[in-house]
């Protein structure tokens, strides 16, 4: 018997995959469950200082969302270290700094609260992965904790933390991610201009490379910390 159809996902599934799991059962099958003193034991639901301390040296993290209907988004953060503000032990406050102006997760927000983000420090191979709910913030007061070079951002993003934990450093050491002199030659990527160029058939600007190449190095040079305007 196949599980109910989800929403947003195909209802048959694709031949290329093959044989696939389809009950919990069967999962437990491959892989054992876990131990419990290691799993349960290590969840906080709250920020004690281990967990306080990563995010005054964190500078990036990736925060995962998803809509009323189960469609989920994966977006990026990233500041000077210690931008995610820790307003106390269940609390946190994310600025919302100028990007695409998409706001896929900021709309996922406002129509499904659950969050969850992986959070790095450079150099450190384990990870903080912390749950939770999260709002949209618009309160002055609230968001001038989170200022940026002096301004408060205009909007932001308010996580009360459900379960937080660290993540172990398997995937950084199997990846060696930290390790630059094993990272593959990013050159053989084509410049970011180029890929918009293709990805939006010429349809920015002039459709030239030189002018979407413009287009970003003044994003980056001139609006790489906007907080207050868009």
């Amino acid at each position: 018997m196949q599980p109910p159809h989800q929403a947003g996902s195909s209802l048959e599934t694709p031949t290329v995959f093959g044989a696939v799991v389809r009950t919990e059962a069967r999962l437990r099958e491959i892989v054992p469950a876990p131990s419990a003193k290691i799993t349960s034991a290590k969840v906080q639901h709250r920020l004690d200082p281990h967990c306080a301390m990563f995010f005054a040296l964190s500078p990036y993290l990736v925060m995962a969302t998803s809509d009323s209907e189960g469609r989920c988004d994966c977006s990026p953060r990233g500041g000077t270290p210690g931008f995610v503000k820790v307003l106390d032990d269940r609390h946190l406050l994310i600025p919302e700094l100028s990007g695409n102006r998409r706001t896929d997760t900021l709309r996922n927000l406002i129509q499904n609260p659950e969050i969850g983000l992986m959070v790095l420090i450079p150099g450190y191979e384990d990870f903080l992965r912390v749950n939770g709910e999260g709002w949209v913030v618009e309160d002055p007061a609230v968001l001038a904790q989170a200022a940026v070079l002096g301004a408060a951002p205009n909007i932001g993003i308010g996580v009360r933390i459900r379960e937080a934990y660290m993540h172990c450093a398997k995937a950084a050491k199997r990846s060696r991610i930290w390790n630059s002199e094993d990272w593959p030659n990013a050159g053989r990527m084509a410049e970011m201009a180029v890929i918009l160029r293709d990805h939006t058939r010429g349809s920015i600007g002039d459709g030239s490379v030189e002018a979407i190449q413009k287009i970003l190095d003044d994003s980056y040079s001139n609006r790489l910390f906007t907080s207050s305007k868009w």
